[in-house]
């Protein structure tokens, strides 16, 4: 591994004359602000300004909304549906009804386990004829 430190003194060196010739070109922080400041005073405040109601167009919105809200949903009921939407939910319609009845798919004897006819009743226990142990 080699030194680095004759390749850094000469940067060090280079970034503090950087460092230097900037903070010669910088202003003063005091002067800055006070000129801020000076500028500030010069520029009139502005008055304040008050709410201007602009009526017809509150009335608009107080009127105008309800009423193109009722006459589009207005408008969504009286369209006539078309024969594609009907036929969907008469589709939709009879296949629930075909699920209702039909509590079991047509798979449902791949799921049937060997001995999973013991899984439904108990199993005796002990040797008691007619009573119980």
């Amino acid at each position: 591994m080699t030194d680095h430190t004759e390749r850094d003194d000469p940067l060090h060196a280079e970034f503090a004359l950087l460092k230097k010739s900037d903070a010669m070109r910088a202003p003063a922080f005091g002067t800055m602000l006070q000129q801020a400041k000076l500028a500030a005073a010069a520029v009139p405040a502005e008055p304040a300004r008050t709410m201007v109601v602009h009526r017809s167009r509150r009335r608009f919105v107080v009127w105008g909304g309800p009423i193109l809200l009722a006459a589009g949903l207005s408008a969504l009921w009286v369209m006539p549906r078309r024969a594609a939407d009907r036929e969907f939910d008469r589709l939709v319609t009879e296949w629930s009804e075909t699920t209702r009845s039909a509590r079991h798919s047509p798979t449902d004897a791949l799921l049937a386990l060997p001995g999973s006819e013991f899984l439904g009743r108990m199993p005796a226990v002990g040797n008691a004829p007619g009573g119980r142990s």
